[in-house]
């Protein structure tokens, strides 16, 4: 297959309802809508077309939102779309869905279309904490929609589980590992929660931050996470993710290794030609433009390839590989001074292991990575 490898993301924004923690763009979800959505979306896939020819398509992510509200026939046609391009006979095709959204009908449907994997938003196992999150769906409603999706055909499923919530011990953190790590899923990604702006609970963030594990619980919480998923099998691969074998996530890997991406959707990042762009925030304006014949897109960002550099050697340290300094120079230049300094002020507190231009967390450094992170950027 010719052509440099390339990921696509689809930003799918209906849901219904908005959870009072989310702070990516969604709108509820309304029929009239989505059919205007859906028109817009496929206009954008083909203002790319004669740019997509020859890249090769190694994944395909449908995230939003709730993109299992979009419906079969409407992914499929984007699929289709995308059949006239270089996709990969392994292509990874992920579809995120909520518990008590799914149902084995559209789970069967789906996986006939050509999605082959399920991003599945669990984020606890406790009812209590689900209430909490003001999250529809009950545990019960997770163990179903993972036994649905097995019995229509899906081998790769993955679950997000959330913790630093409020109220949250170190205990039932524990038992919610050790209930998710039993289920027949190959991938679990751990979020910590964080009180964005534009969100319901930033209103009242300090009230909420009072009731949130400290810092030192927090970190117990990380390495329980770590010493849960290594028991039951699972390798991390990167700070939140962790896979059985075989079954690490290639979209996600291709964020953290620097691959390009397109994004399509209202609020979708793009990383293509040495540039990040990304498109109006707003589902009707993105659609205005898009029947107009505009571009959609509504930023870029001109970052100098100096802080790129730092940028990627921060994003590639997220994954337990690490990265090779060499390879990132080749492309965006060679490291500054002071970025060099700072990497041995790293190795030297014992925060990276450094083996010739290869550099890579240490555990202790994985533990204060968003600290190390600043430092680096």
């Amino acid at each position: 297959m010719n052509g440099n490898p390339i990921s696509l993301y689809f930003h799918i924004p209906f849901c219904t309802q908005k959870c009072p923690y989310c702070h990516f763009y969604s709108v509820v979800d309304e029929e009239p809508l989505k059919d205007r959505f859906f028109r817009a979306l496929s206009a954008e896939v083909d203002r790319w077309k004669e740019r997509l020819l020859g890249r090769e398509i190694v994944s395909v992510y449908f995230g939003g939102g709730t993109p299992f509200l979009f419906g079969p026939k409407k992914i499929a046609h984007i699929l289709n779309q995308l059949s006239a391009f270089s996709l990969s006979d392994t292509c990874e095709i992920t579809l995120e869905a909520n518990p008590e959204t799914t149902y084995k009908a559209a789970l069967e449907e789906y996986r006939s279309i050509g999605v082959n994997r399920l991003s599945i938003g669990a984020q606890s196992f406790a009812a209590c904490f689900l209430t909490t999150l003001q999250r529809r769906h009950t545990p019960e409603d997770t163990l179903q929609a993972i036994v649905d999706s097995i019995a229509s055909g899906f081998s790769n499923i993955s679950i997000d589980l959330m913790y630093d919530l409020p109220g949250l011990t170190i205990a039932t953190w524990k038992e919610t590992l050790e209930a998710a790590c039993r289920l027949p899923i190959q991938h679990l990604s751990l979020y910590n929660l964080t009180i964005e702006p534009k969100t319901a609970w930033f209103r009242k963030k300090s009230a909420i931050e009072a009731l949130m594990p400290h810092d030192e619980e927090s970190l117990l919480m990380y390495q329980a996470a770590l010493d849960t998923t290594a028991s039951y099998g699972f390798r991390q691969y990167e700070i939140s993710a962790f896979a059985r074998e075989g079954y690490s996530s290639r979209h996600n890997a291709g964020y953290w290794q620097g691959r390009e991406f397109l994004g399509f959707g209202p609020s979708a990042f793009s990383f293509y030609n040495g540039q990040r762009f990304s498109n109006i925030s707003n589902v009707i304006g993105y659609c205005a433009a898009l029947e107009s014949n505009a571009s959609p897109i509504d930023v870029v960002d001109d970052t100098s390839s100096e802080k790129r550099l730092r940028e990627m050697v921060a994003i590639g340290l997220r994954m337990n590989e690490g990265i090779c300094l060499e390879s990132l120079e080749r492309v965006w230049g060679q490291a500054d001074n002071d970025l060099l300094l700072t990497l041995d002020h790293l190795v030297s507190h014992q925060l990276l292991h450094r083996a010739g231009a290869l550099f890579s967390l240490t555990d202790q450094g994985r533990v204060v990575y968003d600290a190390l992170a600043v430092e680096l950027i």
